[in-house]
């Protein structure tokens, strides 16, 4: 997965984004895998602080920008390695 790398880019409320890396809760109940998709419930005010994201299941966890990959450049990767095969029958 490619991370996003440009420093000045604040994502806004609302992108699609999917985590780099799983979350623990403090007691280390596992509330987010790596891979999971969410989309941006928070954003900074400056690229030095952490976004909330929400899952799925409505749980939000806070991750860094290097912690996050932009859905479509995720999606984008899982089709080059994983072509849909063509099966004739």
């Amino acid at each position: 997965m490619s991370e996003i790398t440009s420093d000045s880019l604040t994502l806004p409320v609302g992108t699609r984004v999917v985590a780099r890396r799983e979350v623990h809760t403090a007691a280390g109940e596992l509330v987010c895998l790596a891979g999971a998709m969410g989309l941006i419930a928070k954003a900074p005010s400056d690229t030095t602080h952490s976004y909330r994201v929400r899952l799925p299941s409505g749980a939000e966890v806070t991750l860094q920008k290097q912690d996050l990959t932009l859905f479509t450049r995720f999606q984008a990767r899982q089709k080059f390695q994983y072509p849909q095969c063509r099966v004739d029958g």
